[in-house]
């Protein structure tokens, strides 16, 4: 029996890890994603302090209760804190394949701009200060949760020809990297994760992170 598996979806607000995660998680397992909470506790002040702070400690409640199952889930994170990674590492110690998915864009104006226009179409809000914040916080982040996990991808979403791959790493390996990377990405990703004296060959992209993701033991 395979092991199960935890998904990791993170990156800054506005980065584009939810449009990630419904296209390639969302009904193939559990996924906690403290914004959806929000909106079921109550969808007319899914923005509140209140409400988001409540959604808050829902989402590291099904954490918990999902890890003590043993089954795969996946968590959505702008990786701004410790917890996530102290989920990752505790994880692997339960047996748990951990599985990293990052995306990243190079300027902060841009993630403002697409929070701003996900709130004029309905969506959830994000202060202008706690952008920036996180956006700093998940970058300095970044290197660790790429340690933890045992399968990663790192993605640029700031074209609008869409997600651009620029990093995949398994069992601590490089398995490719772009030969053009972002500055966000020199700046976020160690030197010694990226080095590509040792990279192998390796179909990389989108499809193949999606055919694995659909693979039938997903569900476990």
């Amino acid at each position: 029996m395979s092991a199960p598996k935890l998904w990791v979806v993170a990156g800054p607000n506005g980065a584009g890890k939810t449009t990630l995660t419904r296209l390639h998680l969302t009904g193939h397992l559990p996924v906690v994603n403290p914004d959806d909470l929000a909106a079921e506790l109550d969808i007319l002040n899914r923005n509140s302090p209140l409400v988001q702070m409540r959604a808050g400690r829902l989402a590291l409640l099904a954490r918990e209760k999902l890890l003590a199952s043993g089954h795969s889930f996946a968590i959505e994170t702008t990786l701004s804190g410790n917890s996530e990674i102290e989920l990752m590492q505790r994880a692997r110690g339960q047996g748990y394949q951990v599985i990293l998915a990052f995306v990243g864009v190079d300027d902060v104006g841009l993630l403002i701009a697409r929070v701003k226009s996900r709130v004029d179409d309905g969506g959830h809000a994000v202060p202008l200060d706690a952008i920036e914040r996180r956006y700093r916080r998940s970058m300095d982040n970044l290197g660790y949760a790429l340690q933890m996990a045992d399968r990663a991808w790192v993605f640029d979403n700031r074209g609008k020809r869409g997600r651009r791959t620029l990093l995949i790493r398994e069992e601590g390996r490089l398995k490719y990297v772009s030969s053009s990377l972002p500055m966000w990405a020199k700046r976020a990703i160690p030197t010694a994760l990226r080095r590509r004296d040792r990279v192998h060959r390796h179909k990389h992209g989108l499809k193949n992170f999606a055919a694995d993701i659909n693979a039938p033991e997903l569900t476990r």
